[in-house]
């Protein structure tokens, strides 16, 4: 019998006499042990478990393609293991297809060879060492980099190596930090994947750099943690001024794929000497300030000259996909009034009744407004146009309509009838 080799690989099938029969093979053709799952939500349970190295994936599943599972592994983690696609059919369209969604390879089911899935799965394992190998040489070289290339502000390295070169100088003043982290930043990239969540923190800090600063720098105090400087300066007065300008310009409504929401940053304030002896110290000091600030976003409505804030969200009243997880403004006929319908965050249990009322799916509720709500469900679900919706403790079932779907979010639309 071969000796394991401490590859860890998961395969997707629902077939589990198939699945078996895999893990069988690559057990013992290669040593490699296997962890299986027969859907998408239990490949994300067992990749929240435990670390693979290469996921085999089915094309055909039972209520959703290899292709879109594949899609939704890519969107959901910044670097997931590498692909290998399996399918009975032998489509040249399908693999074409995989290919372009990155997969690493594709081998047919009918008349499968081990040894041709067990090279295919250790040369994707292979490429991406090498391709993650490559990527730490690009960041290490970047790290000497006096321009951070995603956002085009001072790089952390430099920023750190500045700051300690200041705190050698005892014939200077010191400097004083303003850290900024953004809210709810981790919890974009979670539901819309890290791709989105860069080009939400690339866009924010193209805002925040275009305020006034009052003689400091912006640059980063990691990937994405920001941090303005300002050098032979502990002014208290002009710090609060710095930070009122820059939550001026950071706060604004953003778009993520049709869903429009405000996004705030927090702040934290900290001079050197006065809040730590150490360049470290000070950056600590400043970041628990942050930290405390993102627990208070109120605060932003009492500064002064702050301006009228938009409501949280809101959509025009030409996109008919109003789902409560966003608030809806329109016009009257006139187009001189608005209406804004509030929006409010909840985490509450919900039942989806579809099949003529036969089947039952549990969801979460994470938004409802006065016209619809928006829910979570677990795994991928693809609900018809108008079903029943029971939120647990209203004691009652609506009809709704999809309006939207990403990934398993769902905006929904009350209507008029009722169960």
């Amino acid at each position: 019998m071969t000796n394991t080799d401490g590859t860890r690989v998961a395969i997707v099938d629902d077939d589990p006499i198939f699945a078996e029969h895999i893990s069988s093979l690559l057990r013992q053709h290669a040593g490699m042990n296997a962890v299986t799952a027969s859907n998408g939500s239990q490949l994300f349970k067992r990749l929240d478990e435990t670390d693979v190295e290469c996921i085999v994936l089915d094309y055909e599943l039972q209520g959703e393609t290899g292709l879109s599972l594949g899609h939704a592994i890519r969107n959901k983690f910044e670097n997931p293991p590498p692909i290998v696609m399996l399918t009975g059919a032998g489509s040249e369209r399908t693999a074409a297809k995989a290919f372009r969604m990155g997969f690493a390879d594709y081998v047919p089911k009918r008349n499968l060879h081990a040894e041709e899935l067990v090279w295919a799965i250790k040369t994707a394992i292979t490429s991406q060492r090498e391709e993650i190998a490559a990527h730490s040489e690009t960041e290490r070289l970047r790290a000497q980099q006096r321009v951070d290339s995603l956002t085009g502000l001072a790089s952390a390295s430099f920023v750190t190596a500045r700051l300690h070169e200041l705190a050698a100088n005892h014939n200077g003043e010191g400097f004083s930090l303003l850290a900024i982290t953004m809210r709810q930043l981790d919890e974009y990239r979670i539901e819309f994947g890290h791709k989105i969540g860069e080009k939400i923190f690339r866009d924010f800090a193209s805002r925040i750099s275009n305020a006034n600063l009052h003689g400091g720098y912006l640059g980063h105090l990691d990937a994405h943690k920001l941090v303005c400087v300002i050098e032979h300066v502990c002014d208290d007065m002009l710090l609060k001024e710095i930070e009122r300008e820059l939550r001026i310009a950071g706060t604004a409504n953003i778009d993520v794929n049709g869903i429009v929401t405000s996004l705030a940053p927090a702040f934290g304030r900290a001079h050197f000497m006065l809040h730590g002896g150490t360049v470290e110290e000070t950056i600590s000091h400043a970041l628990d300030a942050a930290q405390q600030d993102e627990a208070t976003p109120q605060q932003i409505d009492d500064m002064p000259n702050a301006g009228a804030r938009q409501p949280e969200t809101h959509r025009p009243e030409n996109d008919r996909r109003g789902d409560g997880a966003q608030d809806h403004q329109g016009e009257d006929r006139r187009g001189s009034q608005r209406r804004v319908e509030q929006r409010f965050r909840v985490l509450k249990r919900g039942k989806i009744t579809v099949n003529g009322l036969h089947s039952t799916i549990d969801c979460l509720v994470r938004n409802i407004s006065q016209s619809g709500v928006r829910i979570q469900v677990d795994g991928y679900f693809a609900p018809p146009v108008r079903f029943q919706l029971e939120i647990v403790g209203d004691g009652r079932r609506r009809w709704v309509e999809k309006r939207w779907q990403t990934g398993n979010d769902i905006g929904l639309q009350y209507v008029e009838e009722e169960a």
